[in-house]
Parts: C-alpha cells; sequence; structure tokens
C-alpha cells in the first residue's frame, strides 16, 4: 500500500529521479530556485539601503525567495518544454506568469501583506536595476525550458509503442 500523500506522488519523480532528463530538470529548477534567493535578498538590500541583513533575517528572505520561486515555476511548469513558435510564446507567458507568482508568494513569505501587495512590483524593478541578474533570471528560465524539452522527448520515446515483432 502506498501511503505517501497526493503531494508526494505528484512530485514523487522530482525527488528521486531515475533518468537523466528528470535529473536535469530537477537541477533546473534548483537553479530558478536559487537565483529566487538571490533576487530576494538584493530586494531586501534594497530595502535596507544597502545595510548587511541580520544573518537570520536574510536567511529567512532568501528561503522566502527561493520558495517563491520554486512554487511559482511549479504552478506554471505546463508551459515550459514544448518546441517550436509556440513552444517559445508559451515559455515567455511562463516566465511572465512564474515571475508574477514568484513576487507573490517570495514576497508574502518575506514580508506578509506589504510583500504580498509589492512584490511583483520589487521584483520587477530588482531586475530593470540589476540587468546582470535579469539575464541571470531568464537564463535560469530558459535552462529550465531545455531540459524540459529534452524530458518531454525522453518521456515520448520511453513511452512509444512499439509494435512486436
Amino acid at each position: 500500500m502506498n501511503d505517501e500523500g497526493p503531494f508526494l506522488r505528484g512530485i514523487g519523480w522530482l525527488l528521486t529521479p531515475e533518468h537523466g532528463g528528470e535529473r536535469r530538470v530537477a537541477l533546473a529548477m534548483a537553479t530558478v530556485a536559487a537565483v529566487g534567493a538571490t533576487v530576494a535578498l538584493r530586494g531586501a538590500m534594497r530595502l535596507n539601503d544597502g545595510a548587511a541583513l541580520g544573518p537570520l533575517y536574510g536567511l529567512w528572505v532568501a528561503l522566502a525567495g527561493a520558495l517563491g520561486a520554486a512554487a511559482g515555476l511549479w504552478l506554471v511548469r505546463r508551459h515550459y518544454g514544448h518546441e517550436g513558435r509556440w513552444g517559445l510564446v508559451r515559455f515567455l507567458w511562463g516566465v511572465v506568469l512564474a515571475s508574477f507568482l514568484a513576487g507573490i508568494l517570495g514576497g508574502s513569505l518575506a514580508l506578509p501583506l506589504y510583500g504580498t501587495m509589492f512584490g511583483p512590483f520589487a521584483l520587477v524593478t530588482i531586475l530593470a536595476g540589476a540587468p546582470l541578474l535579469a539575464v541571470i533570471w531568464l537564463v535560469a528560465f530558459a535552462r529550465l525550458h531545455r531540459s524540459m524539452i529534452d524530458w518531454r522527448r525522453e518521456r515520448d520515446t520511453l513511452m512509444r509503442w512499439q509494435p512486436e515483432g
């Protein structure tokens, strides 16, 4: 009997990747979360006039940013990994949606109410004020998109029907 809840069944492939494509997707998701933590720390330091954050508060902000980015990405993951022109359109729309959700969720965790209202706007201003960080943010999502294209191909190859004989 399988006693893991529906949440763990849904992300079980991510927790224990068995194939190369799954490992690359899991690594790309972790990269997006790490970049989300970096963006959140930069935003908190800007709010603090560039002064250093307390160690526990800095850790909390980084964790909130990582969780926000990962959760935002997880909620719109169906937009990634499609090829062609419409795959690019879906990817770009997915980046917009995931960024918006990352701002809301990460902001809500870091600064309840205030962060919920201004999290997406803060994310945009942080990325606009640090173009290199914006490029890293976009490259992390692009790496995820490419990893998911490979994963979808691998999955389709494994699941393809082969006639006997």
